[in-house]
């Protein structure tokens, strides 16, 4: 019954610096760094009985309080608890159960937080108990919601995404009172959400901001998903489709980030990028297939270059540049073992050559595929020419060449 709750910290101490590694961080610039947790999950649903003798000793230690009427043994069993399932505690399950069911509103959600951290689902109807009794008890003591941005009611919130019903999980939302129902008060639930494998993390966040649709012009909220997206394609793929719908016009994230972290998604996925070219079938549009089109010059291949010259020739709006021409008709080589460093060599394009040849109109000034052709032999210019690429783009076409002898001023892809 001596046992106090600061042996039960030491013993959880130890037992992480022994058996995590690298080191976990629970705490990252002040806010929790959930990005562990599904390493955790995947090594508690492979072992869900496991359970340390640190565990055994915490928790026989709490069997005995929890049989005593006594309010201040109870409380000590209910602070070792919180602290103790943070460990793997798989055959004291029932236990720790029960200390949920009975323990105060804080010492629940200290205890829900070390589930979580631990690799365990947690209980939806606990979430929302934890959830609506902050509310209830801020009806009485106003100060909870205002305190440090209602820093009690935020922590609860941040467990909403690793609930056990996580389809359902965002309803609890439509409980919060409107001063909460903004990207500065929710920012941790959208960390949170970081930390969730898979595609439910970002359904949850897809989600909220359907519910907020601040978020979509909000920066964590962006870089979250994105961060998420790079490994789903179905997410990036509804990513795309927002954009096409034009729910990122907003100020911020500014123009820039956003055409970098969709030209990303497209280097992330072969699929989303056949896919984007179908979109862009019929031109730009739209403003966010116009954000689509540059995202393609940042990040181009042979067959989006291509796309790019046909919606110049179509519309006379400019996508690419001599950079994403030079893209193209190089390969960046390492340099050696410096981390860093690479040498450009030129890349054969023999296909597109000869596509841009079969564009060209009479090689004028205004003739866009001549332009681009020109902006190619620029490159092989400056890195010079591959030894498998002929010096004329196609010469069973019959067509001349070069197109144009002079390379006017205002022809420059720059």
């Amino acid at each position: 019954s001596d046992f106090g709750d600061e042996a039960a910290t030491v013993l959880v101490a130890l037992w992480q610096a022994a058996n995590e590694f690298p080191p976990t961080q629970e705490s990252l610039f002040g806010r929790l760094d959930f990005s562990d947790i599904p390493v955790r999950r995947a090594a508690r649903s492979a072992a869900p009985d496991e359970t340390c003798d640190e565990a055994n000793a915490i928790f026989e230690v709490i069997g005995r309080l929890l049989n005593t009427t006594n309010g201040e043994q109870q409380s000590l069993a209910f602070a070792l608890g919180s602290t103790a399932v943070r460990l793997p505690h798989g055959k004291w399950h029932d236990v720790a159960t029960q200390l949920l069911r009975l323990a105060p509103r804080d010492n629940r959600y200290k205890l829900l937080l070390n589930l979580c951290f631990s690799g365990e689902s947690l209980p939806l109807h606990e979430v929302g108990r934890g959830i609506a009794d902050t509310l209830d008890a801020a009806k009485t003591q106003p100060w909870i919601l205002t305190q440090s941005d209602g820093y009690e009611l935020r922590g609860w919130l941040q467990l909403l995404p690793f609930a056990d019903s996580p389809a359902t999980s965002h309803d609890v939302l439509s409980t919060l009172p409107d001063s909460f129902m903004n990207p500065h008060k929710l920012e941790s639930l959208v960390l949170a959400c970081g930390g969730v494998a898979g595609e439910v993390g970002a359904s949850f966040l897809f989600k909220l901001a359907e519910i907020v649709p601040a978020f979509y012009g909000d920066a964590i909220w962006h870089r979250t998903i994105f961060r998420l997206a790079a490994d789903s394609s179905a997410t990036a793929l509804q990513l795309v489709g927002l954009d096409v719908q034009g729910v990122f016009e907003q100020p911020k994230p500014d123009r820039w980030t956003m055409v970098r972290d969709l030209a990303g998604l497209l280097d992330a996925h072969a699929d989303l990028r056949s896919q984007t070219y179908a979109l862009l079938a019929e031109g730009p549009t739209s403003q966010g297939l116009v954000l689509l089109a540059e995202a393609i010059s940042v990040t181009p291949d042979v067959p989006g270059l291509l796309l790019l010259v046909r919606m110049e020739m179509a519309t006379g709006q400019k996508f690419a540049g001599q950079h994403t021409v030079e893209q193209v008709a190089t390969l960046r080589v390492p340099a050696g073992e410096l981390s860093g460093f690479f040498e450009i060599l030129p890349a054969p394009v023999i296909g597109l050559r000869r596509d841009l040849l079969a564009m060209c109109t009479d090689g004028g000034p205004t003739d866009v595929a001549a332009q681009y052709l020109r902006a190619i032999d620029a490159v092989r210019d400056m890195y010079g020419q591959p030894e498998v690429e002929p010096r004329h783009p196609d010469f069973n076409s019959g067509l001349r060449w070069p197109v144009l002898n002079a390379l006017a001023p205002a022809e420059e892809l720059y």
